[in-house]
């Protein structure tokens, strides 16, 4: 559990350089787009505004179109135990021995295997190989058509992200291995770090052979998942959206998402190409452009209903290349399926689960303190999609409302991408990403309404998305507070209440009382492990970290000094969460911590390491405490 938690801290690395690339990106689409304006061209006479959004596509792509290396050096860095530039450096060399040898040591050994004439994927017999092909090696090459009707066939084993992300584990772990090795005297310039290249190379030209056998098979087994999840979009959603939420505790969700958002092969027309539109509908009758580059640049050669076919990995890159899936190629009615439900969920679900929250209060001065603190939240959650904040203030104090928040979460992602609705983010689903996605999702409701049912201009269109997100907030609202009262859960606020539920669960309630306060502590045993729950306190030892610039540091100091200075081994942090290494965590004073107002604390690995939610501003109390503590 320690190692994926810390390679899903160390996943984040590459990934917070998605949201400025995604919004560079958006907007500059938005300004070489010509449909929006005829003038927006690289000659027109809005020609500056045409090299402004150009600039800026330039710069986002940059990001997006590398992620894979990107992936392994955050991995080599992030996982390599003093975070030291070399394995980063090592860690892209890996990933290109890995990228080379995957081109060639899958054909020697499966060439000959699975040979069919008809490729696997949702085709329904309706198109086939001109030649016998490998389906686990080969899929379509939808560009290469012969008179016959068949099609020519493309290799296709293409680790993608997770060979990024294969190739920054194994590094750090080569790294942090053989960093110090010593040498003979004639071999000393290759002693300690500098020996690691040396091993890698060993490592991968070895493990290569190992690695070529199985992941063609995994890879199958993958897109087999995708293929299934993105057949009938709604389910694929539904199921999805579930996963997702139950994971969060675990902080494993990213490693689900992976796949999905950046590796799922996803195949269908481009909306647009460097602002030039790339299809048209004429007396209803929709066409795409067929087209060749010169300068960057798409020249229209001409229209049919077949135009140029391509291939995009993941869903996150094919919504941002404003690719429109179509439903013969395996998900239906555009990219984007699996990021669309997210949206109602985070700029109203979450927000509306706050307010029913705060009002289950019923003590008038708990129930400002907190408001202040989830109002905070609800607001992150809509503009930016952050949403740990508001999950870690009841998973561990009412576990029982993760399940709830994750069925709501499945329902309505079904509904929403079942609506045809089909939107997109470069970080997360809130507000700004939402905005910012209008018009490509604008675009993909009317080539749906055109190409398969004409209310998917008004049902599919990315406004729709507003009045779903009323209605889930309402059910958010409503199931979340007559379950906290109907339970008497032990929300943020209730800790009176909760005594009932610890007695049911035979655990222990603590209680401390002194002339100005009393405080409760109540130990609840949940699914991720040993976790003692965090609720807001009266405590003069409570930080506003938002509020207060000393806050970070302040509560950093108090952080340690319950720990244990000789007890604190590592300090690390991912988004939302302290992950701290630590020699014997039953020995914490977890009150002292709680009273600072975190939101909670998980008890890891044994008695080995504690994780501290400490919200949005986590980082600079890690800062902190690394300088005090020398960790």
């Amino acid at each position: 559990m320690q190692y994926l938690q810390k390679l899903g801290k160390a996943l984040q690395f590459p990934i917070v350089v998605l949201p400025i690339a995604a919004l560079l990106v958006r907007i500059g689409a938005l300004m070489t787009d010509s449909s929006l304006n005829s003038a927006l061209t690289q000659t027109g006479s809005l020609s500056g505004i045409w090299y402004s959004g150009a600039i800026l596509n330039a710069v986002g792509s940059a990001a997006l179109n590398n992620l894979a290396p990107l992936f392994a050096i955050g991995l080599g860095f992030g996982m390599a135990k003093d975070f030291r530039g070399e394995a980063a450096l090592v860690a892209f060399f890996g990933w290109a021995v890995i990228t080379g040898l995957m081109a060639i040591i899958p054909q020697l050994y499966y060439s000959n295997v699975m040979t069919s004439y008809e490729p696997i994927g949702n085709f329904n017999g309706e198109a086939k190989w001109t030649e016998a092909h490998s389906q686990i090696l080969y899929v379509f090459d939808f560009n290469s058509k012969a008179a016959d009707g068949t099609y020519g066939a493309k290799y296709n084993i293409d680790m993608g992200v997770f060979g990024g992300i294969l190739a920054g584990a194994c590094v750090a772990l080569i790294y942090n291995r053989y960093q110090d090795v010593k040498l003979p005297a004639a071999l000393g310039f290759f002693s300690g770090r500098r020996f690691v290249p040396m091993v890698t190379v060993l490592f991968f030209l070895l493990g290569g052979f190992v690695i070529a056998a199985i992941w063609p098979w995994l890879q199958l087994a993958l897109q087999y998942l995708g293929y299934g999840l993105g057949a009938i979009p709604p389910l694929g959603a539904f199921f999805y959206g579930i996963f997702n939420r139950l994971l969060i505790p675990f902080g494993l969700h990213q490693v689900l998402n992976t796949y999905l958002w950046f590796q799922q092969p996803i195949v269908g027309h481009l909306m647009s190409l460097n602002g030039v539109p790339l299809y048209q509908i004429t007396d209803g009758v929709l066409q795409w452009a067929v087209y060749h580059m010169e300068n960057g640049k798409p020249i229209i050669d001409g229209w049919n209903s077949t135009g140029i076919i391509e291939t995009m990995n993941g869903d996150i890159n094919a919504f941002l290349g404003q690719l429109y899936a179509d439903a013969k190629f395996g998900l239906a009615g555009g990219s984007g399926i699996f990021q669309t439900g997210f949206f109602p969920m985070m700029m109203f679900g979450l927000p509306a689960a706050c307010a029913a929250m705060i009002l289950s209060v019923e003590d008038k001065g708990k129930r400002a303190e907190v408001a202040g603190i989830l109002g905070s939240s609800a607001g992150i959650s809509f503009l930016t999609g952050v949403t740990e904040p508001i999950e870690f203030s009841f998973i561990f104090l009412a576990p029982i409302l993760l399940g709830l928040h994750a069925l709501i979460t499945g329902v309505f992602a079904a509904i929403t991408v079942g609506f045809g609705i089909r939107a997109g983010f470069g970080f997360s689903a809130g507000f700004v990403d939402w905005a910012v996605s209008i018009k490509t999702s604008w675009d993909m409701s009317t080539i749906s309404g055109t190409l398969q049912n004409p209310i998917y201009k008004v049902l599919g269109n990315p406004l729709m998305i507003l009045p779903i997100g009323i209605a889930e907030g309402a059910v958010y609202f409503f199931s979340f507070k007559w379950l906290i009262k109907k339970l008497n859960l032990a929300t943020p606020g209730r800790e009176d209440q909760a005594a009932a539920i610890a007695k049911k669960l035979g655990k222990t309630v603590e209680k401390h009382a002194n002339k100005k306060q009393k405080e409760e502590n109540v130990q609840l045993a949940t699914s991720v492990g040993p976790v003692v729950a965090s609720a807001p306190t009266g405590s003069e030892t409570r930080f506003d970290l938002k509020k207060d610039p000393e806050g970070a540091a302040k509560m950093a100091k108090v952080i340690y000094d319950a720990i244990g200075h000789d007890n604190l081994e590592k300090v690390d942090n991912c988004m939302t969460r302290l992950r701290l290494t630590v020699k014997d965590n039953t020995i914490i004073d977890q009150q002292k911590i709680k009273d600072t107002g975190v939101a909670g604390l998980v008890l890891v690995s044994k008695d080995k390491g504690i994780q501290i939610i400490v919200g949005v501003y986590v980082e600079s109390v890690a800062k902190e405490l690394s300088k005090i503590s020398g960790k």
